[in-house]
Order: C-alpha cells, then structure tokens, then sequence
C-alpha cells in the first residue's frame, strides 16, 4: 500500500511538471514577456500545492468526528476568520459554542476557491 500511494503521488508530481512545462513552452512561444510567464509559472505552482494541501486537510477533516473537526476547522482557519470583522466578533466572544459551530459547518461545508492576489471578488 505504501508503495502505491508513492507511486500515485510521483505520477501527480510528473503530471504537475508536464503541465508546467508545456503552459511555459506555449507561452514562450507565443513570445509572452518574461514576467508573464514566470508569474504564470508561480501560479499554476502555487495552485498546485495549495489543491494538494486543502485534498490532505479535507481527507482528515473527514476522518474525525465532528465535534474534533470543527475545532480543527476553525484552528485551520483561524487568521482568515480574524481578518473579517463579522466572524472577529464571533471568535472574540469567549468561545461562543454555538457561533463556533456555525462557522465551522460554513467551514467545513464549503467548497474552496483559489483567486489571484489582484482579482478583485
């Protein structure tokens, strides 16, 4: 088993460099500018590992019972909940069970997207 889960993860990191490799290939020759294609090249490495880590996060949020995976959520995601005032005041409530909870089932029911620094949302 441990030898199949190695090879899964090569065959995805072989997948992952093809790709890279051929996205900076066509981008070179279309004759994209150098910081184009090297912030490109950052992005699709970037989505890449961040995919890899929320699929890690989510197969062990799953494993656990619900109670543990909420807090583990909530922990997971603490310094973005401390950006946004409306869940600061949720999380500076004494540990409010009951707010904990609901933002934790917005957590951990929620499907995750990955936008650029400059998007605007």
């Amino acid at each position: 088993m441990g030898q199949d889960s190695v090879r899964k993860a090569n065959a995805k990191a072989d997948a992952h460099r093809e790709e890279l490799e051929s996205t900076v290939a066509f981008l070179r020759k279309k004759h994209c500018p150098n910081y184009l294609v090297e912030r490109i090249r950052h992005w699709i490495h970037y989505t890449y590992h961040a995919k890899n880590a929320e699929a890690e996060r989510c197969r062990m949020l799953a494993n656990l019972p619900s109670s543990l995976s909420q807090r583990l959520a909530m922990h997971f995601n603490e310094g973005a909940l401390l950006q946004m005032d409306i869940f600061r005041n949720i999380h500076s409530c004494g540990g409010d069970p009951e707010k904990e909870g609901f933002v934790a089932n917005l957590l951990l029911n929620d499907e995750w997207e990955i936008w650029c620094v400059q998007e605007m949302l």
